[in-house]
């Protein structure tokens, strides 16, 4: 699917960018194949984003001893024009479907997630069980209230296409979208107010590490703070 959606590079260009694109695996320096390994972590990115920017993290957790699997989430990893029609839901399926193939494999389930990636993580705990831990950077718990506006594109993009879209950009990095759809900002509220809601009503009772910035101009690190307060671990 990857090497289809950039077939128009040069053979070199198109497998680095698929290699950077692509969903990945890690295993601990000390595994052996077919031996159990005992803890996995499962990296979520962001929006936007891509497993790339995943890699250093996973490094990381590789040389603790963790099975690691990172997902490329529905739209990503493509074109922009590909976020134009995905669903957070189809994100959340995703998710459940990576925490299945990696609970298979390992005993302690772990999650990290990256801004829209850690909202994820932090939902699909809320639902499921199994999981001991989560780790979240700049999450998005709270983001920019004019999202909400986002979704009324759709009275006039029937009409003019470009209404379609916050920004449009050459999109010359290849392992993150530069354009930026609409549709994709109001997924991310849509899917933020489904969890504000759950965190309403249910309490986390695990351990959570956080790390988030005051200055970050996307999501809102006051909503972090309220959200571990509300942390019983």
């Amino acid at each position: 699917m990857l090497r289809q959606a950039h077939a128009g590079r040069s053979s070199h260009e198109r497998e680095r960018i698929v290699a950077g694109n692509c969903p990945f695996e890690l295993f601990p320096p000390e595994a052996v194949a077919g031996t159990p390994v005992r803890r996995g972590v499962l990296l979520l990115h962001g929006l936007t984003d891509s497993p790339y920017f995943m890699r250093p993290l996973g490094e990381h957790f590789r040389q603790l001893g963790f099975r690691v699997m990172a997902p490329l989430l529905p739209g990503h990893g493509t074109r922009p024009g590909d976020l134009l029609e995905v669903t957070w839901q189809q994100w959340t399926r995703a998710v459940e479907n990576a925490v299945r193939l990696l609970s298979a494999e390992v005993d302690e389930i772990y999650l990290a997630g990256f801004s829209a990636g850690a909202a994820l993580a932090v939902r699909h705990c809320l639902l499921h069980g199994g999981v001991r831990g989560l780790f979240l950077f700049s999450p998005a718990i709270a983001i920019a209230a004019r999202a909400r506006w986002a979704n009324l594109h759709k009275l006039l993009s029937w009409l003019l296409p470009a209404r379609k879209w916050l920004d449009i950009r050459p999109d010359d990095d290849w392992y993150k979208y530069e354009s930026f759809p609409k549709n994709a900002a109001w997924q991310t509220y849509d899917l933020l107010r489904d969890l504000r809601a759950r965190l309403a009503q249910t309490r986390l009772r695990i351990p959570v590490f956080a790390a988030a910035s005051a200055d970050d101009a996307t999501v809102d690190a006051a909503a972090t703070r309220a959200f571990m307060a509300g942390i019983d671990n």
